[in-house]
């Protein structure tokens, strides 16, 4: 419960001259009303403690009265009727007969007895942010998330001239947001995301070039996102709108966000085509787009711009680019291939056509996933060695090169579904690093190389519906500890199932079906003990051991 408020008759520790004195410095910060005549307002409460609660006797000029103000205001607004429940450590005058500074209460740090860190996570609060939030000018960091905030954010949060971080993300936060914030020429982040914001991204251009977080989420609004609600001038180097209900076109005046080095506009309802100038924002280190609606064609990712603009040259130096789950079409940009500095380009999805461009100039590339598509000929000869993840599944691919085994740091590589012919190259065994391999539904021929036995981190592989693949499988395959999925079903493979596969102690699944395997089933098998889908139909075996029935009474 709130303290009660001090009556007359109960002004044991403060004259009524006083009482006056505090209510006229704190006016001054709070609406006068609040303090006078509405004895259940926070304002009041706060007053109350104060002067007659407060072990600390503060008189009217002490210098942190207004400083131990601003917080007891902003606890009870926030926690309202449980305030003093949460509040047990910071508002206990139980074991010490001077009182507790403002600066040991919990949530709070303090530089030179000045508040500059506020941090109240996930607390059970269901209250607003006061405007004597103001008062607190030396804060540096506020960060109120979780904690169930509503109603509208106060413009005395433009008085926090020092403050650099502002985090009042996942509450239930209404109304639009104070165009005071946008005149903080120290704020480096301001996160709102989660909650229910509307109104302008940026209402107005301003001092705002040191910003570098700005994120917003605006639940449950439908804005257009154009050139009017976009401060293009207001952000330094990230911009995060993930996940809104952002709709309509890119705006022209994203091509001059030169500044910013992360884009993120994923999960949103963005249409329309990618704006030309978009591959100036290229120069930038990370920029996701996708889950939209957009169409067209991929920008150019061109390094040099027309003549005609502006710009003059840019240097491109993006790491991460992800536009997929859009609307997307057309072939692979050739500047893509002149991307030194792409690192990751995950889930590339666009319904392109065309052929692969070169690689060789992505020196940075670590995850190239290009399933999906309708892209047509050969993997490219040269590709980067630095190449982590490698997804081509679902395209017209002719074979698999044997500078494939260049690829030492490779940890997974999938062709499924993607029409590849020829041999699988002995090269492959280099690969030391894979973990899944995964080359099933295509028309490879020939035999399965002994050499896959050197993937000795090899955790899955999988070569299955390939009809011309035949031959004996490779004893070498025993040489793989760690593998738990071993699936070469439907292909046409023969001989005897080698004994080395008992040594397989973690294979978890194993799949030889519709093959042309003969001879008995090996009693190592009966080893596995982890093994859990054994299928052995529609091959030409003879029997099966008893190993194996004491496996299945195991499992």
């Amino acid at each position: 419960m709130l303290a009660t408020f001090m009556t007359t008759s109960n002004r044991s520790r403060t004259s009524t001259a006083s009482l006056e004195d505090f209510q006229h410095i704190l006016s001054t910060f709070t609406d006068a009303s609040l303090l006078v005549k509405d004895e259940n307002s926070v304002q009041a409460q706060a007053l109350n403690w104060l002067v007659n609660e407060d072990k600390l006797r503060l008189s009217p000029h002490s210098p942190n009265l207004l400083q131990r103000y601003g917080l007891l205001v902003l606890y009870m607004s926030v926690f309202q009727d449980s305030w003093d429940f949460h509040g047990v450590h910071w508002m206990s005058n139980n074991t010490d007969d001077k009182g507790v500074d403002e600066c040991k209460w919990d949530f709070v740090e303090c530089e030179g007895n000045k508040v500059v860190k506020l941090q109240i996570e996930d607390q059970v609060g269901r209250g607003t942010l006061p405007p004597e939030i103001g008062i607190l000018t030396n804060l540096k960091s506020l960060r109120l998330t979780s904690i169930s905030l509503t109603q509208s954010l106060p413009h005395e949060l433009g008085n926090l001239t020092n403050l650099e971080i502002l985090d009042l993300s996942m509450n239930t936060i209404q109304g639009s947001v104070p165009l005071s914030l946008y005149e903080l020429s120290t704020l480096k982040t301001l996160n709102l995301t989660g909650n229910q914001l509307d109104g302008k991204i940026a209402g107005k251009k301003g001092n705002y070039h040191n910003f570098v977080s700005v994120v917003f989420l605006l639940e449950n609004s439908d804005m257009k996102m154009s050139d009017d609600n976009v401060c293009v001038d207001c952000l330094s180097e990230y911009l995060n709108l993930q996940d809104n209900k952002f709709g309509g076109k890119l705006p022209s005046s994203f091509g001059l966000l030169q500044q910013l080095d992360f884009i993120n506009l994923n999960d949103n309802r963005l249409s329309g085509t990618i704006p030309l100038d978009l591959e100036y924002v290229m120069s930038r280190i990370e920029v996701c787009m996708s889950n939209n609606y957009l169409t067209g064609e991929l920008p150019s990712f061109s390094e040099r711009v027309s003549d005609t603009s502006s710009h003059g040259k840019i240097k491109i130096r993006i790491e991460r680019i992800k536009l997929d789950s859009n609307r997307l079409r057309g072939s692979i940009p050739r500047g893509f291939g002149e991307m030194t500095t792409l690192r990751e380009c995950p889930k590339m999805k666009y319904l392109l056509s065309g052929t692969i461009v070169n690689m060789e100039k992505l020196t940075s590339m670590e995850i190239l996933k290009l399933g999906g598509n309708k892209l047509s000929g050969s993997i490219p000869q040269i590709l980067p060695p630095t190449l982590k993840q490698f997804d081509m599944e679902y395209n017209q691919i002719l074979s698999i090169p044997t500078e494939i085994g260049y690829l030492t740091n490779i940890d997974f590589l999938n062709l499924r579904h993607a029409n590849v012919m020829g041999r699988i190259p002995t090269e492959i065994g280099n690969l030391s690093n894979l973990k899944r391999l995964h080359l099933g539904h295509n028309r490879l021929s020939g035999t399965i190389p002994s050499e896959i036995g050197h993937l000795s981190n090899l955790v899955e592989l999988e070569i299955r519906y390939n009809f011309n693949i035949v031959g004996e499988l490779p004893s070498e395959i025993g040489r793989l500890e760690k593998l738990t999925n071993l699936v070469l079903n439907t292909n046409s493979l023969n001989g005897t199932i080698p004994s080395s596969l008992g040594h397989l102690q973690y294979l978890k699944s194993l799949a030889l079906q519709e093959n042309q395997f003969t001879g008995t089933v090996p009693e190592e098998l009966g080893r596995l003990k982890h093994l859990g889908t054994l299928l052995l139909h529609e091959n030409i075996l003879q029997a099966i051991p008893k190993e194996m029935c004491d496996l299945v009474n195991s499992g």
